[in-house]
């Protein structure tokens, strides 16, 4: 990257004698170098030093696109924290959304960039912003898999218990995904096993579905109730023999299903 970009740098640099900048290999009238989409390419690949030097000519660190992308975003999906940072420092909106409602702390959550969520969290952050499907960071770091992110959002009072648009839960979609130190972790925070979600369906009976047998045992243990009927009409136990999970059924006739 720096290579191609090499001599746009130092054009730039001689921009009080010349009136071009060499961007790539074209060279275009500065005039006509829109700086704020030249900012969103150059955070995608985190290069603080044209980063700066772009927002010196006056590139607009909040702008975004027609397609809804911004530098920032750009950076935080790039995991590029010192950029995020350089944004900050120069009045970058943090809480700014996407084109779906999707905030920066969702899609650094959601891609485990841990080191941009702790950031993040110390600054004045929404942490339980919704995006249009209803879901927030911690359904999203849940989903992802990211324990130590789902860890950090929970210790800054991100709701455990939160709907989507679905009536689907935290837990729930740590039971889905079978990721079983997360729903751990989301019990030990309180997390509600028995919520039902749209179709009426429980965490176990998502567990059950996808055949999670550690998942289905914790949630046996932590209290799920196995006599729960969905919008369909059928049990975990029934689920169970549906989907031929035939270990899993036996798990639940003995802990007393029928």
């Amino acid at each position: 990257m720096r290579n191609r970009i090499g001599c746009w740098v130092m054009m730039v640099g001689l921009m009080c004698f010349m009136s071009t900048v060499c961007v790539g290999k074209k060279v275009v009238n500065s005039e006509q170098l829109d700086w704020n989409q030249k900012l969103i390419e150059v955070a995608e690949h985190g290069d603080g030093e044209l980063g700066r030097i772009l927002i010196g000519y006056g590139a607009d660190v909040n702008w975004k696109n027609e397609t809804g992308a911004s530098a920032l975003f750009r950076a935080v999906e790039g995991g590029h924290l010192d950029f995020v940072k350089l944004l900050a420092a120069h009045g970058a909106n943090l809480n700014l959304l996407g084109k779906e409602d999707e905030s920066v702390l969702m899609v650094a959550a959601m891609m485990g960039h841990g080191e941009i969520v702790r950031y993040l969290l110390g600054q004045e952050i929404r942490v339980n912003q919704k995006n249009i499907c209803g879901e927030t960071a911690l359904s999203l770091a849940v989903r992802g898999g990211h324990a130590e992110i789902v860890q950090m959002l929970l210790d800054k009072q991100a709701l455990v218990n939160v709907t989507d648009n679905t009536r689907m839960t935290p837990l729930m979609e740590a039971a889905t995904q079978g990721h079983s130190d997360i729903l751990r972790l989301l019990l030990s925070h309180k997390a509600k096993v028995n919520m039902l979600d749209i179709d009426k369906r429980s965490a176990l009976m998502k567990a059950v579905i996808r055949g999670h047998e550690e998942i289905v045992v914790i949630l046996i243990k932590a209290g799920a109730d196995m006599k729960v009927k969905d919008a369909d009409g059928r049990t975990c136990l029934n689920w169970a023999r549906w989907m031929g999970q035939t270990q899993i059924a036996r798990l639940l006739m003995k802990a007393g299903a029928k």
